[in-house]
């Protein structure tokens, strides 16, 4: 897990929110929608999402056209469902 500060612990949240649900992908608005709580929510899931994929636990941001507003979509190192990165 990633030891530190208020970003780190954000960033093992969602990163125990994403093994939980062997999640391989996830948006971006799911995370902020799951940790509404996070106050200022925006930015500190951006920061935690810019940690996992820092320590690569996530790829980079995808961006998915979706006719309506993009879709900001991460995908999950599968070595994360191994014990590994």
């Amino acid at each position: 897990m990633i030891e530190n500060g208020q970003d780190d612990d954000d960033a093992n949240a969602i990163l125990k929110w994403i093994l939980r649900g062997n999640r391989r992908e996830f948006s971006q608005r799911h995370v902020k929608q799951r940790f509404k709580s996070l106050t200022p929510v925006d930015e500190r899931v951006t920061a935690a999402l810019k940690e996992l994929t820092r320590r690569h636990y996530t790829s980079e941001v995808i961006i998915r056209k979706t006719g309506g507003r993009d879709s900001f979509v991460y995908k999950v190192n599968p070595a994360c469902f191994e014990g590994g990165v």
